[in-house]
């Protein structure tokens, strides 16, 4: 996908500030290596740590970017800055940083990533003992109600996708991680956010001495949907 580039060269400056070739780029991107679609930010800024000094500013539905966008920030003073952003949670995710000596620094903002190393030995298929199986379901929908789902089933160290005609397919150590990645995200997600709309996922996990109903109260997250496209990548790929 081509890549759109932004150039903004301070739409806030302060007053008397003397202008350096310090220049950032600041790179939009997803947990999902191959998605292409929209990004919706609710604010992204950049200030200075010292005197607050806003150079940049944009707010939902302004902050609406391409998977992979830049933006490009040039003839920055030297100076310690502060970069801040809406997670899915609700949460400000802030980076700081200094510029100076006419260094151009890269930093990338990945809209969607979720801490989940509180959980990921706790996932269904991180539990899942052999000749063990478990289902999770994502029903919702804002056009349409949709239902997917998916059942994962161990035997011995082999670990199985068992499609909707009952094939097993044996997961290889990607595809294990891609879930894993998923269910731990699915518990992070649990009481947290608060945001809400018509038609917002629920997911329903039955597992062996583990059942929970999980509601999405994030920002847009896509956690099932990348899942399932890195997952069918691997599957036809291996």
């Amino acid at each position: 996908m081509k890549k759109a580039f932004w150039f903004i060269c301070f739409l806030l400056l302060l007053t008397g500030c003397k202008k350096n070739n310090n220049n950032l780029n600041v790179v939009i991107k997803s947990v999902n290596p191959y998605y292409e679609g929209k990004v919706d930010l609710f604010f992204i800024e950049l200030k200075t740590n010292a005197n607050d000094s806003l150079y940049y500013f944009a707010k939902f539905p302004m902050a609406e970017f391409n998977a992979s966008d830049t933006i490009k920030f040039t003839d920055l003073p030297n100076e310690k800055y502060k970069l801040k952003y809406l997670g899915l949670l609700g949460d400000t995710i802030s980076k700081s940083f200094s510029l100076s000596n006419n260094l151009t620094k890269t930093i990338s903002v990945v809209y969607d990533s979720i801490n989940t190393e509180a959980y990921r030995h706790k996932t269904p298929i991180s539990r899942l003992k052999s000749k063990d199986l478990y289902t999770i379901v994502a029903k919702g929908g804002c056009v349409a109600s949709m239902t997917s789902s998916y059942t994962i089933t161990r035997e011995n160290n082999d670990y199985y996708w068992i499609e909707d005609d009952s094939t097993k397919v044996v997961l290889t150590e990607k595809m294990k991680t891609i879930i894993q990645d998923f269910e731990a995200e699915l518990l992070t997600i649990k009481g947290k956010g608060s945001f809400s709309s018509t038609g917002a996922m629920t997911y329903y996990i039955d597992s062996p001495g583990f059942i929970d109903t999980i509601h999405d109260r994030t920002l847009n997250w896509q956690g099932f949907e990348n899942m399932s496209h890195i997952y069918y990548k691997e599957h036809i790929n291996k």
